[in-house]
């Protein structure tokens, strides 16, 4: 086990294997197909621009920013017109280099905090590419908005927070005069905080007994 948390989403990873599925053919493609739900790759094409549009946004409170790109090795002949399909409908940047170079990991790194507003630079300081790759994809997602009610700092507390690992003291916010509603699960309680772009995030609270892999392995989550 490891004491790292991790976090990924699923709105970029699915961008990231529709990338793949275009530029992939036969039995390959077949798959991929059928992993996304899609009928065909026209489909695809069409949905994967329409899904990439419902979700921008870039204003002065929100942003939900995606970015892909597909790096390839200069010895590789490419089709143009998979090439365009990436751009047109995935909004996909495609670059061609020497990736046994070790340059290829700066450039990598640069358009990752670009895409990113510089939030990744330590978590991508050692960007490198294995000698034997030939092509390589990178998809970011870049998240920013308000709570639609406000926290107050002068409302924050200390407190203890049990991990599975262990205790340890925590700032916690807090809100009040804030009516939510409650969902008491059958291993869990859970609260979501609305955000100003109209997504919301929930919160989940393992019973005393449970853990968060308990929660997590319930089909009621």
């Amino acid at each position: 086990g490891t004491e790292e948390s991790s976090c990924f989403s699923p709105l970029s990873l699915y961008h990231t294997l529709a990338v793949l599925c275009s530029g992939a053919e036969g039995n390959t493609q077949t798959q991929l197909l059928s992993l996304l739900g899609m009928p065909d790759a026209d489909t695809l094409s069409s949905e994967i621009a329409r899904l990439y549009r419902l979700n921008h946004q870039d204003d002065e409170v929100n942003i939900l920013k995606i970015a892909n790109s597909l790096w390839l090795d200069d010895m590789v002949k490419y089709d143009q017109q998979v090439m365009r399909n990436l751009s047109y409908h995935h909004f996909a940047s495609v670059y061609q280099h020497d990736l046994q170079n070790e340059a290829v990991g700066d450039a990598i790194r640069t358009w990752i905090n670009e895409n990113t507003g510089n939030l990744l630079q330590d978590s991508v300081e050692k960007v490198q590419m294995d000698p034997n790759t030939i092509f390589a994809l990178y998809s970011t997602i870049y998240f920013q908005s308000k709570w639609s009610n406000e926290f107050s700092s002068n409302l924050s507390k200390e407190g203890l927070f049990f991990a599975d690992n262990g205790t340890r003291t925590v700032t916690y916010m807090n809100q009040l005069n804030n009516p939510m509603h409650y969902y008491w699960g059958e291993d869990f309680g859970a609260v979501s905080l609305w955000l100003k772009n109209g997504s919301r995030m929930w919160f989940f609270l393992p019973d005393a007994d449970k853990t968060t892999a308990d929660v997590l392995a319930g089909s009621e989550y």
